[in-house]
């Protein structure tokens, strides 16, 4: 129980005095790195709150200041990112804080952010730099910034005025112009303008161009943008670039099953917001292409609307050679369903076609993006579990609590217990405490068969509460525990941890109560666990008042110990308690 989770803190806490990681000469710039990889940002960041150096050492400080904005990108906490730049030390030499400020600007212009570093950037402007390739990298993050806020007017004006001043020729400035014309509907013009462009992403825009301009076929370009595929490596962001082209140009061709595969991979992962922007966002178009590729598959062989079972033969016979005819005659049968049950059978069926393919992600933007709901409570059950599952596998917190909410029941595959556990800790995670009390109320209340195991795993998300100082709620529920087990040395657990709930309510003389009817549950007292409740108890008489009775244990537990660290630790209580006692004393007079 806890005895594990407190040697695993001191076990971390020596590798955190003991890890070298990276290639950094500044052992605590290393300890903080250690925890960034280890999955804990959030302390990462207070560590380096209390141990940045001093802006003076401008150097020093820079380095540490990179990886803050490092987790601030990793925890896509742009908020935080923006405030930290509005806020940069003032003594700061001026190219650190410009290189800062510019760093910064890129990643919230990159994350669709750009909006909110507008004023900063025309900060950087208006002090100016005697480095004109720098200021001519500021003013295209503005026109970066206008079309991330989708300001095509403005864009156009600014990158006119660019144009004019620094007559750039340049490859970069040939992608940007591209993606201003494009989205000004103006896709011959931008095609134009890529005509000398070789790059990857040159090429691929020079596609795109070409298809919305009418210069190039939707089947040579299907042609050409899946031989470019072919070429991407796996982790290249214009593979799903491709895929969103691939999607277009079947639209114009009207060939559903392709249409559906490439939407399919199009939102399995994100694409940069700069290309995203180029392209129709909206999942509900993925979902209407299921349904009339279903309705296409089923008049191909004659069917009728009504009649489920044929249709479920059809896919059936179609989920290996051909798994995305498949799901579509499940989406069709799902969005014209009578009943419920049917309804969420058929939902259930189309997302396990998805995760069989792998396209898990998909599936969530289709149930919560697509307005096929019109709130997550609406969503059929079964698949409900099925995401739920899969966020939790993922550590995706928020996800795993709005899709677990209510489902109590999570049907007979599986254990009861366990998955309302789990929304429990949910609930306390996503810091609704209410909501895990009532669950864990529920089912202490139900639990005239829960065991000696189920118990302790009730007791693990009840130290949790404890943990957020949730004490009021936590007593109650050991207090339902310990009146559901009859084994005593859980019984005598349960009375120390509702000790310490009543101690974290400052009811300090209820509290001793528990820690003293713990310690002499069992042996008098005098074992380990009994000498650990009595001390406890002692301080909380201390705290309550009760000095004469706080003295008297801390004297019993002094006269039974040989430990030499324990008896000074007790000897230091007892010091402590007579100068309380004596400045009450000295106080009365």
């Amino acid at each position: 129980m806890r005895r594990a989770c407190t040697l695993a803190l001191i076990s971390l806490t020596l590798a955190l005095g003991s890890a070298a990681i990276g290639d950094s000469s500044d052992p605590q710039l290393n300890r903080v790195s250690f925890l960034v990889e280890n999955g804990a940002p959030d302390l990462a960041l207070r560590f380096l709150s209390n141990l940045q150096p001093n802006p003076s050492q401008s150097q020093k400080w820079t380095d540490w200041e990179r990886l803050r904005f490092s987790i601030y990108r990793e925890t896509q906490d742009w908020d935080a990112l923006r405030k930290r730049l509005e806020s940069l030390p003032p003594e700061l030499p001026a190219h650190i804080t410009h290189t800062l400020l510019t760093q910064g600007i890129e990643v919230l212009v990159a994350s669709g952010r750009g909006d909110s570093v507008r004023p900063l950037l025309r900060e950087l402007l208006w002090l100016g730099s005697y480095d004109s390739i720098q200021v001519a990298h500021w003013r295209r993050l503005t026109i970066r910034s206008y079309l991330s806020a989708g300001l095509l007017e403005d864009a156009q004006s600014a990158m006119a005025n660019y144009q004019r001043e620094f007559l750039p020729n340049d490859a970069g400035w040939s992608l940007l112009y591209a993606q201003v014309l494009l989205r000004a509907g103006s896709p011959a013009e931008a095609a134009e303008h890529l005509a000398t462009v070789q790059n990857e992403e040159g090429r691929f825009l020079r596609l795109l161009s070409r298809l919305r301009s009418k210069a190039d076929s939707p089947g040579d370009v299907i042609r050409q943008a899946r031989a470019t595929l072919s070429e991407q490596p796996s982790n290249s962001p214009l593979r799903i670039g491709l895929q969103a082209l691939i999607a277009e140009a079947a639209r114009y061709s009207d060939d559903l099953t392709l249409r559906v595969d490439a939407l399919e991979h199009f939102y399995q992962e994100p694409l940069p917001v700069h290309l995203k922007a180029l392209f129709d966002d909206d999942v509900a178009q993925l979902w209407q292409a299921y349904v009339r590729l279903g309705e296409e598959t089923g008049n191909a062989t004659n069917l009728l609307i009504g009649d489920d079972e044929p249709w479920l033969r059809l896919a059936k016979s179609l989920s290996s050679a051909e798994p995305i005819k498949a799901r579509s005659i499940y989406a069709l049968l799902a969005e014209r369903a009578s009943n419920i049950a049917d309804q969420e059978a058929h939902h259930l069926r189309f997302y396990r076609g998805l995760k069989q393919s792998h396209r898990e992600d998909t599936a969530i933007r289709l149930y919560t993006d697509s307005g096929l709901f019109s709130n997550i409570q609406q969503v059929p059950k079964a698949v409900r579990l099925q995401l739920a599952n899969l966020a939790l596998a993922r550590r995706n917190i928020a996800l795993a609590a709005a899709m677990a909410g209510d489902l109590s029941d999570a049907g007979a595959e599986i254990d009861h217990l366990d998955w309302n556990l789990k929304r429990a800790r949910l609930a306390i995670y996503t810091g609704k405490f209410k909501d895990s009390v009532q669950i864990l109320q529920k089912l202490i209340n139900d639990g005239k068969h829960l065991n000696k195991d189920s118990i302790d795993r009730i007791l693990q998300v009840v130290f949790d509460l404890q943990a957020v100082d949730y004490q009021h709620a936590s007593y109650a529920l050991l207090d339902g525990l310990y009146r559901l087990t009859s084994e005593r040395g859980q019984q005598r657990e349960i009375l120390f941890w509702m000790g310490d709930s009543l101690h974290g309510q400052k009811r300090f003389d209820s509290a001793a109560e528990h820690y003293l009817r713990s310690a002499l549950f069992d042996n008098g007292g005098r074992d380990m666990w009994g000498q650990t409740a009595r001390y406890r108890a002692a301080d909380a008489l201390a705290e309550a008042g009760f000095v004469e009775d706080a003295r008297r244990l801390y004297h019993s537990l002094l006269e039974e110990t040989a430990d030499p660290k324990r008896k000074a630790i007790l000897e230091r209580s007892m010091q402590q308690l007579f100068l309380k006692d004596q400045d009450k004393s000295s106080a009365s007079h």
